[in-house]
């Protein structure tokens, strides 16, 4: 596994004093996420997105991204998950008879760890894909949705050491802290949380959880300020309540 943080040498410069020192800083790489799928006349490979990210939980941000997309649909979709060549590729292969729109694939093949809805060709593109409606009622006490964003502060142990990383974590309905992932995309963020939370461990095992987990019993906290993909993913995977900000 690649590192998420490393120690450099920095020079600082105070005035006319220049002092050399070692700061640890956030990992930036790039992830290609491979898909394959059956079109009918036999098995394909295609790349469908390479994204700059903080190394680790990538077969959950990749799973996290094709199911904000509307590419994988439910875990059942997904045959299994799992790096290659190398640590910088993640290979999702779907069942077969799992329908893939590949004119959808033609948005992907650059994306960004920045902020805002990336990959999209149009504002049209964004309504056609349709948002189911989330039934659930959750209810957070003020209390603990106060805290939210503390107790998200709490758990990031790579921001802590290189103070450079958004994150992004699922609570339930008291307050309490389920998953956390830090990266340095916010989005990305994001998507490795939908990733966890859709019935998937990096293994590619399945996740043994009630079927309406997130759904209406989770809620989402960023760290940082909403963005369009953060309220749409968050929307698309079911979660009853976006909360962000620090």
């Amino acid at each position: 596994m690649s590192r998420r943080s490393q120690v450099l040498q920095v020079a600082r410069v105070r005035g006319f004093l220049r002092e050399t020192r070692e700061d640890q800083v956030a990992v930036e790489e790039p992830l290609e996420v491979r898909l394959g799928y059956d079109d009918g006349t036999g098995r394909q490979t295609r790349s469908v997105s390479i994204t700059m990210r903080t190394p680790g939980d990538d077969e959950e941000l990749a799973l996290g991204f094709l199911y904000a997309e509307s590419i994988v649909r439910s875990p059942a979709d997904v045959a299994f998950v799992k790096p290659c060549s190398g640590d910088n590729t993640v290979r999702v292969e779907l069942d077969d008879g799992v329908h893939v729109d590949l004119d959808r694939l033609e948005r992907h093949f650059y994306t960004t760890s920045s902020c805002g809805v990336c990959g999209k060709t149009s504002l049209e593109a964004l309504q056609s894909e349709g948002i189911p409606s989330v039934a659930g009622s959750l209810q957070i006490a003020r209390s603990d949705l106060l805290m939210l964003p503390d107790r998200l502060r709490e758990a990031q142990a790579v921001f802590a050491r290189t103070g450079g990383l958004h994150a992004a974590g699922a609570f339930d309905r008291g307050g309490q802290l389920q998953i956390v992932r830090e990266d340095v995309g916010r989005h990305n963020a994001v998507d490795k949380v939908v990733g966890a939370c859709r019935c998937w461990l990096p293994s590619g095992r399945r996740r043994a959880l009630q079927s309406n987990w997130p759904g209406s019993s989770m809620s989402l906290s960023s760290g940082s300020c909403a963005t369009g993909h953060s309220t749409y993913t968050r929307a698309r995977s079911g979660f009853c309540h976006d909360e962000t900000g620090y």
